[in-house]
C-alpha cells in the first residue's frame, strides 16, 4: 500500500501531510471531543447572529472550552498532528523534513502562525469524516438531542 500525501502551504512553505494511525485518530479525538461538543452548538448560534456582538456570543462556549483544555491535552494535539507533516526543505518538491519526531520539534522556526494552521489542516484531514457527520448530527443552538 502507498503513502498518501496531501499537500498545503502556509506562508509560502509547502507542506506534506501523511496519514495518522486509527489509535492516534481516535486520542486526537478524544482530546478534541470538549472542543466539538462546544463548536457544534456555536455553527448553529452563528447562522442567527445578526451582528458583532451576537457572532462573540455564539463563539463565546467555544472559546471558553479552548482556554479551559488541559495543557498536556494541546501539546498532545499539536504533537501527534504535526508528527504527520514534513516541510519542502528546498522548495523544490524534492526533499522534506519532518516537523515533529516523537514529540520534539525538528522545525525551530516555526510559529504559531505556521502551527495552527496546520494543525487545523491534519484535523481536518484525519478526522474531517468524523467532525463533519459530528457536526451536522448535532442540534442547532445548543439543544439537547432526542433520546435514541
Amino acid at each position: 500500500m502507498s503513502a498518501v500525501f496531501q499537500t498545503t502551504e502556509v506562508r509560502g512553505k509547502t507542506y506534506r501531510v501523511g496519514r495518522m494511525p486509527v489509535m492516534q485518530q481516535l486520542h486526537v479525538s478524544r482530546r478534541l471531543s470538549p472542543l466539538l461538543a462546544a463548536l457544534a452548538p456555536a455553527f448553529g448560534a452563528l447562522a442567527k447572529a445578526a451582528g458583532p456582538a451576537e457572532q462573540v456570543a455564539a463563539v463565546k462556549p467555544f472559546a471558553d472550552a479552548f482556554a479551559t483544555l488541559p495543557d498536556a491535552d494541546a501539546e498532545y494535539i499539536v504533537s501527534t498532528c504535526l508528527s504527520v507533516v514534513s516541510r519542502d526543505v528546498e522548495g523544490k518538491g524534492r526533499t522534506w523534513g519532518p516537523l515533529y519526531v516523537q514529540g520534539v520539534n525538528c522545525a525551530e522556526d516555526l510559529g504559531l502562525d505556521t502551527l495552527l494552521p496546520l494543525v487545523v489542516f491534519v484535523v481536518k484531514a484525519a478526522l474531517g469524516p468524523f467532525i463533519a457527520d459530528f457536526l451536522t448530527s448535532a442540534p442547532a443552538g445548543g439543544a439537547e438531542a432526542p433520546p435514541a
